[in-house]
């Protein structure tokens, strides 16, 4: 019975921490995804009437970045819908580690009393 306990909290624990670690890194992604550049689009027009080369890159590679972050945001929020499905997995293997213990821990306690009554039928006929 503690074996199997130990094994059933084992499990749990290890179930809980992959599905929380899962949650923050899908969290933290999306997150990061989704925030908007926190300059606004006057100092870039401004730094351009000034005179200072404010532009990095090309209209085409701003274009293929934004679009890049796009399909990882909506890829990151399809992920994030999951999480309930990934959840009720996490829930499925703990309820089946406790069901495996439970067959072994009974076909140890049939064992053991099929011996005893063995042990026992052996000595009352001696």
């Amino acid at each position: 019975r503690n074996e199997c306990g130990r094994r059933l909290e084992a499990s749990l624990d290890m179930c809980e921490k992959i599905v929380e670690q899962t949650c923050k890194t899908a969290k933290k992604q999306l997150r990061k995804l989704t925030e908007h550049d926190d300059k606004p689009e006057d100092d870039a027009f401004n730094n351009l009437i000034i005179g200072a080369q404010a532009k990095t890159k090309g209209m085409v590679d701003e274009r293929l970045e934004r679009e890049a972050k796009q399909k990882q945001a909506e890829n990151c929020k399809e992920e994030v819908n999951l999480l309930g499905e990934f959840i009720r997995l996490a829930d499925y293997i703990a309820v089946e580690t406790f069901a495996q213990g439970l067959k072994v821990g009974c076909g140890k306690f049939l064992q053991n009393l099929r011996t005893r009554k063995a042990m026992k039928e052996m000595f009352t006929q001696v």
